[in-house]
């Protein structure tokens, strides 16, 4: 016959000890600590690639209505905002969200728009994008249609293709 074992009800073997306690509370701590800054990284990486994509397909719309109106269309940009227009004056302002727009180059001059011949053609431009401490810059070679997204810590600093061929 087995024998069992009643423990008392105030036994030390019935829980956790307020030390056990403390020291998962504070392992808890240190790893939120460590991984914190690195989801908050990933936010700004998101939100800058999401502003890329919104940029990218509004250039397409753009590239597009130039096309198949032959006539000039502009992307104008602003710091929280950007619309496409005919001739410089603006039809739609749409916003950016929580990126800014830092600013813009057309071969090695800064500008506030970028244009889009009639043929889609444009020169080589890049646009600066920022959010929380991180930049990223879209440019194009003004060749192919491609756009392309590199990091970069500023538009000024930035010496990518488009603008190592600009004197």
């Amino acid at each position: 016959m087995a024998r069992t074992r009643t423990l008392p009800v105030g036994s030390s073997n019935s829980g956790f000890t307020l030390l056990e306690l403390l020291v998962a509370l504070t392992l808890l701590a240190i790893a939120a600590t460590l991984i914190a800054p690195r989801l908050a990284g990933s936010t700004a990486s998101a939100r800058l690639r999401g502003a890329a994509v919104t940029l990218e397909q509004a250039l397409r719309q753009a590239r597009f209505e130039a096309r198949t109106t032959h006539a000039a269309r502009w992307l104008m940009l602003e710091p929280q905002r950007f619309a496409i227009g005919r001739g410089q004056a603006a039809v739609n302002w749409r916003p950016i969200g929580n990126v800014e727009i830092v600013g813009a180059r057309v071969g090695g001059a800064r500008v506030g728009a970028i244009r889009l011949a009639p043929s889609g053609a444009s020169a080589p431009w890049a646009i600066e994008l920022r959010t929380e401490g991180q930049t990223r810059v879209l440019w194009n070679d003004g060749v192919t249609a491609e756009l392309r997204v590199a990091a970069a810590r500023s538009l000024d600093e930035w010496s990518g293709p488009v603008l190592r061929s600009v004197p």
